[in-house]
Order: structure tokens, then sequence, then C-alpha cells
């Protein structure tokens, strides 16, 4: 066995192992060539067609060389991916969750079943909205509370009955039940009218109109001015009776002080002249069996328009009391409201028979 190396081609790397002949590597072993057990591959390319032998004195070809010692290519390395941000806490991740048939987590309705939804509301609001103008005509009244009410509606919106259900009107408001209150209140003012109110007007002298006792009232309250003197008025006063006596005021001429008997008796005349008055404390009172009722009156009439009165008169006289002064400034002696039976009046009108 020759143990000499061939020789070493020019380039040729060390361990480079000669090609087989004809230029190409052996298949590997246990591995038959593309369709060397005879059979033919659908598919699979025609067998290439045999090399042209190179003439003669060319040079032989260039031996292809396979490279046993080169390692394999590593493969490429797979980018990382990128870490993955932390989950946010959740308190109720270890709670079961149950999800209702066709919804969402969350227990909404899906969108499409919203849509509907929001239609028939729409439409059942529309029905049952309330009066909007322009629809006046159209209304029907209910015959129990009145309330106006859209064609459409069986039963009234207020009260909610029929047309047709019996009709109930309360006491109040049947038209005689009204009357007779509207009567009632009337009667019940007038009534109060009359036990309050005092009539002062002036009345006729004489025996068929006289009085029990001084009528007083409101109004008046004005100043007036007599003889240079001031009257302050109180309140209204009218009276009708018989005079017992007349006479001039001592410090105030101007003021004439009537004592004037009142009530029935004062038609008897035999009654009449027994009666007799006295002077107690500036108090001027009437004696007699029984005694009458009566008034001293400090009388202030206009200029010109005092009477000439004398006992026995019947006299009705109306006017403004209150409180008149003297020749000192001070109330007139025996008035002012220690003398209850006692009345200063400014004569506004007078009678006498």
């Amino acid at each position: 066995m020759n143990d000499e190396q061939p020789p070493r081609l020019a380039g040729q790397s060390p361990g480079l192992k000669k090609p087989a002949a004809g230029g190409l590597a052996k298949s590997p072993a246990g591995k038959p060539a593309l369709g060397e057990a005879g059979g033919k591959t659908i598919g699979s390319p025609p067998p290439a067609a045999a090399a042209p032998k190179a003439p003669a004195g060319s040079p032989p070809p260039t031996p292809a060389f396979e490279f046993e010692d080169s390692p394999p290519a590593k493969p490429k390395a797979k980018a990382s991916p990128a870490p993955a941000a932390p989950a946010a806490l959740n308190p109720f991740a270890d709670q079961p969750v149950s999800l209702p048939l066709g919804g969402s987590a969350s227990g909404s309705p899906p969108p499409a079943a919203e849509a509907p939804a929001s239609r028939s509301a729409a439409a059942e609001a529309e029905v049952e909205a309330d009066i909007k103008p322009g629809m006046a005509k159209d209304l029907w009244s209910c015959p129990h509370c009145g309330a106006r009410n859209k064609p459409t509606r069986t039963t009234c919106r207020e009260c909610s009955k029929s047309p047709s259900d019996e009709i109930v009107v309360p006491w109040h408001k049947v038209p005689k039940n009204q009357g007779m209150v509207a009567g009632g209140v009337l009667l019940v003012i007038l009534l109060f009218m009359l036990l309050t109110h005092h009539d002062t007007s002036l009345h006729p002298a004489g025996a068929a109109d006289l009085d029990d006792a001084v009528r007083l009232g409101g109004g008046g309250g004005g100043d007036h001015d007599v003889d240079g003197h001031q009257f302050h008025g109180r309140g209204t006063l009218s009276v009708s009776g018989r005079v017992l006596s007349v006479a001039a005021h001592g410090s105030t001429p101007w003021v004439t002080v009537v004592e004037l008997v009142l009530g029935h008796l004062v038609v008897d005349d035999e009654r009449f002249n027994g009666w007799k008055i006295e002077n107690h404390d500036d108090d001027m009172v009437v004696t007699g069996d029984p005694v009458p009722p009566f008034v001293t009156l400090y009388l202030i009439f206009k200029d010109g328009e005092k009477p000439t009165l004398a006992k026995g008169d019947y006299l009705s006289v109306a006017g403004e009391y209150g409180f008149g002064e003297g020749d000192d400034g001070k109330y007139i002696g025996g008035t002012g409201p220690e003398h209850p039976h006692s009345y200063t009046v400014y004569v506004s009108g007078h009678r006498e028979r």
C-alpha cells in the first residue's frame, strides 16, 4: 500500500476530501438519491443529462469540495418580547363571576337591545303626555272633577273615573246648599251689625221717640274753636228726652247746661213734676220715686243756633262728645272721665217741641 499522499492543489485547505469521480459528492449513507429506486416521483424534475465529455487535452474540471470542519450555522436568536405591564389590582379577582345569558359582565343590556326599549318608552310617554297647547278643541271635560282629557282616554287623568260612572256632587257644591250657606253668612253679618251698631242719628223730639239711654258711636274726634276756646271731640252722641232743667254754665256762658230725663215715665206729668235735681260733688243727680234714667248735657251750639229751652220741653240732640276748655284753659267743670253721666256736646243738630 502506497503511503504517499497525493499532491495538494493550490489553495486547498487541509482536511478536505477529494471529491468523487464525476465532480459530485456522494449521497449520505442510507438515503437513496432522488429516483434511485427506479420509480418516478410525481412532480419531480427530469434527470439531469449526462455532462459532455471534455475534449482531449483540456484541463480537468475544477473539483467541488465538501468542508467537514466548518461548524453549522447558528440559528438567529428571536427577539425577546417586552415585559408585560403589571395588571391592575382587582379586589374581586377571587370571586366567581357569572355572566347573564346574552349579557355582559357589567350587567348592562347590549346596545342592540336598548334601541327598542327606548323607542317603546318614548312612544308610551308620548301617549301619556300632558295636554299640550292646541289640543283644547279635542279634549273632553270630566263630569266628576272638571279636568280636561285627551280623546284617547277612557278615564279621567285626575280622578281616574269614567264619564259613565255615577256623579256624586259634594253638598257644598249643590246650588241650593250654596244659597243657604250664603244666606246664613249674610244673616250673621246683619245680626252682628245690629248688635254692635249704635244709631247716632237725630231723632224727632217727642213722647214717641224717647230714649232709655244715651246713644254713643264712633267717628268724630275733631277739634273745634268756640269763642277762642278749644273743643276736643272723642266720638258721636245722640239722645232724645224731656228737659227737667236748663241754665247757662256759670264760668262759661257760651255753654248751656241741660238736665234731660229719659224713658217712658217722662210722659206722666205728675211723676215728672215730682222729680228734683241735686248737686253732689259737681255731679247733678235726679231724685224721686222712682228715679228715672237721666243725663247731664253741656251743650255747645254753633253761632246763631242756640235754641230757647224751658222745663218740660222735649229735646232731641246729636253731635260730637268730648272735652271743652273753660276760661281757665281746663275742662269745663262737671265734665270729663270722672263724670260718667255728663257729656260735653258740640251740637251738629237739634230738635225741640
